[in-house]
């Protein structure tokens, strides 16, 4: 049986859509929740109901950085404004390639967790 999500800011948002975000569409479609932190799953348009897609976890602070949490609820970027944002999520769900944003992806998947850095300092 699969083990249930655990979302750091539930109830969690679908967003289908096969064309790239635009920094209007994340301000648009999750503006309200925005400000307190909102889990999204990113899915294509087609596909069996319970499909999967590419989950993001993210806040916007008051000067209006994007703020992105990993699913146990620790901040690992920021970046400057939505059209940012949404950039990154095109790149990391395919939606469209940026060598910036894969970069940053780089440097986030090859963090060293919280677990092994407590593990590494005994």
């Amino acid at each position: 049986m699969p083990t249930p999500l655990k979302l750091p800011f539930p109830p969690l948002i679908q967003l289908d859509q096969d064309a790239e975000l635009k920094g209007e569409d994340l301000t648009r479609r999750l503006g309200m929740r925005l400000g307190a932190g909102v889990s999204v799953c990113v899915r294509s348009m087609n596909g069996p109901v319970k499909r999967g897609g590419y989950f993001f976890h993210l806040r916007r602070d008051e000067s209006g950085h994007f703020l992105f949490a990993t699913f146990d609820g620790h901040e690992i970027l920021l970046l400057e404004d939505a059209s940012q944002a949404a950039a990154f999520i095109n790149h990391v769900s395919g939606r469209r390639y940026s060598e910036e944003m894969w970069e940053i992806a780089q440097r986030i998947n090859l963090r060293k967790d919280r677990e092994d850095e407590a593990t590494d300092s005994e």
